[in-house]
């Protein structure tokens, strides 16, 4: 489990070209709750929200397999997004 932090480490940090991470953000925000529980009506199967904050130029994590089904929103910025299929034996 990741250490809590504050506003000014996280504000820090992304100034620096990290990216931030919030796990099950929909036990943060009430909005974010509402959309994965409509979403999780929708599809029925459970729904966790996870926020990714990557500064301009920065990239939070390299090409990769999830383990599970992942709706990817862009809300702000430009990013290339490259989604496939697994190759055959793949591991996350």
């Amino acid at each position: 489990v990741a250490p809590r932090t504050n506003a000014s480490i996280a504000r820090a940090a992304l100034a620096k070209g990290y990216s931030l991470t919030i796990r099950h953000a929909e036990w943060k925000s009430p909005t974010l709750l509402a959309a994965a529980l409509a979403l999780q009506d929708e599809i029925g199967a459970p729904v966790q929200a996870n926020v990714y904050v990557t500064p301009a130029g920065a990239r939070c994590t390299g090409a990769h397999v999830d383990r599970h089904d992942v709706y990817a929103w862009q809300l702000a910025g430009a990013k290339t997004w490259h989604v496939r299929e697994a190759p055959e034996g793949a591991r996350p």
